[in-house]
């Protein structure tokens, strides 16, 4: 059960340490596929504003850096 324990301790380390990088290749990788498929072009041309596009990202980093902070 120690080593148990010991691994169950660092795991709070070893989410503050991957998840900067991890949020950042996701944001990266939905923003290339949405590119591609020409989603966000669409989503300019329907009459949103990037503010519009990018706030629920802008949402999504601000919560999971909150949580990696507690």
């Amino acid at each position: 059960m120690g080593q148990i324990g010991f691994y169950m301790q660092l795991l709070p380390f070893i989410f503050v340490t991957v998840m900067p990088a991890s949020l950042l290749l996701s944001v990266l990788y939905a923003l290339t596929k949405m590119s591609r498929a020409n989603e966000i072009i669409s989503m300019l041309g329907a009459g949103m504003s990037v503010n519009q596009v990018l706030r629920p990202i802008f949402v999504a980093a601000a919560g999971v850096s909150c949580l990696s902070l507690i």
